[in-house]
């Protein structure tokens, strides 16, 4: 999980603040202590929340995210949650990926 919202920082353009890899490995261990027991749904939503900021997340604004996170998490009903396509809409997107490889393939 910690691992991934690095990965989800990295693509964002953020740089992470370690230079070498023992000092990332440090980051790594802080973080997998300090958030370790969090949920990971909610962490990886407060990762991509602070992935659109322009440097890499503070503790106190992970913390803030991941408050904002869990709540949000709690207040929607478990249907919301879990998204299932129904047959007639799993069709149709096969239907319409059928027919972007069919246009790619004539380009």
């Amino acid at each position: 999980m910690m691992i991934r919202a690095m990965c989800i920082f990295k693509a964002a353009g953020l740089r992470v603040p370690a230079s070498t890899q023992a000092e990332k490995q440090r980051l790594l261990n802080i973080w997998v202590q300090r958030y370790g027991a969090a949920d990971a749904a909610a962490f990886l939503a407060a990762a991509r929340r602070l992935a659109g900021g322009r440097y890499f997340p503070r503790f106190c604004d992970m913390d803030a995210a991941l408050c904002e996170a869990e709540r949000t998490l709690v207040q929607q009903p478990a249907s919301k949650t879990k998204q299932t396509l129904t047959p007639a809409q799993r069709e149709q997107n096969r239907h319409r990926l059928r027919q972007l490889i069919e246009h790619l393939a004539k380009r």
